[in-house]
């Protein structure tokens, strides 16, 4: 059985977004070897025969030296879901691992689902497995999860009215 937790790790590695990327490593040297610096230019030593190109966008000589000497790169996608911070949903929690209904089903094969097979198994329900106490005066339901953030509930706007059609932010 696969874990999403494990398939969101895996996806979220450094490797596996260099795999996934359309260009990817050598698509950048070639990039570079295409621009007339030749294989040296792409190594990042200088090119001998290199002819100017036109072009605004044209990376330019610094007008100081770089003192930076290494780059650190985080690359970090997704956040976690609303159900297990702000929205929660009570009977999904009654649900929990519970395979989905036919009239759930139903909605899911007509969506574009990434990561789920509807074919292969049916898909299981998953409720959070954090508390939701009121927080504040204002009795805002927030997740556990947050530590320091119910300090400061009456002073924050939560929006619950929000509707989207889409299943992971994006078509």
């Amino acid at each position: 059985m696969h874990d999403p937790r494990l398939l969101a790790a895996q996806l979220a590695s450094r490797r596996q977004f260099l795999k996934n990327c359309n260009t990817g490593l050598g698509g950048l040297f070639l990039g570079s070897l295409l621009s007339g610096g030749g294989a040296s230019s792409a190594f990042g030593a200088p090119a001998s025969t290199t002819v100017p190109i036109d072009n605004p966008l044209t990376a330019k000589t610094p007008p100081l030296p770089a003192k930076v000497k290494r780059v650190i790169y985080l690359h970090m996608s997704g956040a976690p879901p609303q159900h297990d911070l702000w929205d929660f949903k009570p009977e999904l929690v009654k649900h929990n691992l519970e395979p989905c209904s036919d009239e759930v089903l139903a909605i899911l094969k007509k969506e574009r689902l990434p990561f789920i097979d509807l074919n292969a198994r049916r898909p299981k329900m998953l409720g959070t497995p954090y508390k939701f106490p009121k927080q504040g005066q204002s009795g805002i339901e927030m997740s556990e999860v947050w530590k320091e953030l119910p300090q400061v509930a009456d002073e924050l706007c939560v929006v619950k009215s929000m509707y989207t059609d889409q299943f992971n932010h994006a078509p």
